[in-house]
């Protein structure tokens, strides 16, 4: 739970304060399933989305044979589709992303998903 707090004056220099619980929720983290590293402006790097800050993060890529070609535990940071600076080939990649939110008291989340670089 969060406690915003408003501290008001009037004319008179009287003043009020007032606050309120609130909670911040649902904590969504959307994951694009395909990108195109390709080199022009659009999609040329894989990254969820979130409206809010994670406190914890770990993303890890996979290629079709279990191999972890890509991992992350900065939110902020994109797989390019490359590995080993190597350009990964088209195909359909695994991802496990581990986080927990920014919500009081939350426990670490799991999502599980398949991502397609088109090149």
């Amino acid at each position: 739970m969060h406690y915003p707090t408003q501290i008001v004056f009037n004319q008179f220099g009287c003043s009020d304060t007032t606050f309120r619980s609130i909670a911040i929720e649902p904590f969504v983290v959307y994951v694009p399933n395909t990108f195109t590293p390709d080199g022009n402006e659009y999609n040329n790097d894989f990254y969820p989305k979130m409206g809010l800050e994670p406190v914890e993060w770990d993303m890890k890529i996979f290629n079709r044979w279990g191999e972890e070609v890509y991992r992350s535990t900065d939110y902020l940071e994109h797989w390019d589709g490359t590995f080993a600076g190597i350009p990964c080939k088209d195909d359909i990649y695994s991802y496990v992303i581990t986080y927990t939110s920014c919500a009081p008291y939350a426990n670490a989340e799991v999502i599980t998903g398949h991502v397609t670089l088109l090149r």
